[in-house]
């Protein structure tokens, strides 16, 4: 079990403080007091219980339970009534694992296809995933791929990719491997599943240090990612090292010009090498990389479709894109750009059931009777 520190709530001032206990980083992020009501965001380990409690004095023998959150997202946010004729007090939120927790969730990984051979070590191209629930640790958890463990783990972490503090891991999958589910194993339980196909398929490597006379293999890499992207056949990846930098234009004012994405269930992949940063494209440049130009003014609607879109604020919506509202969504804080929605939004339960199974935030989706329309499903 994990306790957050307390926050403290004197009129609208808040303290809000970090803790890291038991492995699970707990925080109260922000405090804040709107009329009667007080609104208390915090961050704790996913798929755990979060239990927000209440007391009025410092140090406390008893708390009361204000409100729980079953196997919830990392980040929360709930909007409550103060206590009656309490203008402060102290809460803090106790987590504790869920016995019905739904265990690790996959959102998305980088590639759905790929080699198990070549590359770095002949283990394959590297597969990054996505989620929530991963563990800040590998320890004995696994990942596989049609039911058999991958070959190598580069990367496994909480909280670690860049945007957004997803939880992250990056593994080469080894020829043991056959086309089927992705799916991460923690304590036991199994993340949903998502898919990857074996396919054949050369990998390259581009670094700075490299030249474009060499093979382009892991230890005689080229040396830019032009040369990489002509190389490029259908199936093929390349990947790109830390440093490396396309600034420059090549043709259409932009930086990388590609004709080719390849062809159904072979596509051609640019990625940058685990841990690494590269660039393509600068602000001298009308683009960074530019491919053929699908939609125009001048594009037929017929070839446009859509549908379960909320506008608002320019006008009336396209009369060719269907189940369209065109009302204000009724976000919490647009002005600080906090897009999730109060309870009387038209947006909940306007959406199509087909979409991903995670919001922004890891909160699975439906919620109600059918998706919300935005980043942000509502969870009350």
């Amino acid at each position: 079990m994990c306790k957050a520190p307390t926050a403290l709530i004197l009129m609208a001032a808040a303290v809000c403080l970090s803790l890291t206990l038991s492995g699970q980083e707990v925080a109260i992020s922000s405090v804040a007091v709107q009329g009667e009501h007080v609104i208390i965001a915090w961050r704790g380990p996913s798929g755990w219980n979060h239990v927000l409690q209440y007391t009025t004095l410092l140090p406390a023998t008893q708390w009361t339970d204000v409100l729980t959150v079953p196997s919830a997202p990392a980040m929360n946010e709930r909007t409550l009534l103060l206590p009656a004729g309490q203008g402060y007090g102290f809460y803090r939120v106790v987590c504790g694992a869920s016995l019905d927790s739904p265990g690790p969730r996959l959102f998305f990984t980088d590639l759905e296809s790929g080699p198990n051979r070549g590359g770095q070590d002949d283990l394959g191209c590297y597969v990054t995933l996505w989620g929530e629930g991963f563990g800040a640790s590998r320890g004995e958890s696994k990942v596989t791929m049609g039911g058999r463990e991958v070959a190598r783990y580069v990367e496994w972490g909480q909280d670690n990719a860049w945007a957004r503090k997803l939880d992250m891991i990056v593994v080469q999958p080894g020829s043991n491997v056959v086309s089927g589910d992705i799916e991460v194993v923690v304590n036991g339980k199994r993340s949903n599943p998502l898919p990857f196909t074996v396919r054949p398929g050369r990998i390259y490597f581009v670094s700075p240090a490299g030249d474009d006379s060499k093979s382009g293999d892991f230890g005689s890499p080229f040396g830019t990612v032009t040369k990489a992207k002509d190389t490029l056949a259908p199936g093929d990846i390349a990947y790109l090292m830390d440093g490396l930098a396309q600034t420059t234009e090549e043709t259409w004012s932009a930086a990388l010009a590609i004709n080719s994405g390849g062809t159904p269930g072979a596509p051609k992949a640019l990625i940058a090498y685990p841990g690494a940063l590269a660039m393509i494209g600068s602000t001298n440049l009308q683009y960074g990389v530019r491919g053929e130009d699908y939609l125009a003014p001048s594009s037929a609607t017929a070839l446009i479709t859509g549908g379960n879109n909320l506008w608002f604020g320019n006008g009336l919506p396209p009369g060719f894109l269907s189940n369209n509202l065109n009302v204000d969504p009724r976000f919490r804080d647009r002005a600080a750009h906090d897009f999730t929605l109060l309870p009387d939004s038209p947006a909940i339960d306007a959406g199509s059931n087909d979409g991903p199974a995670f919001d922004y935030l890891g909160q699975a989706r439906p919620h109600g009777t059918a998706t919300d329309l935005g980043a942000f499903e509502f969870a009350p």
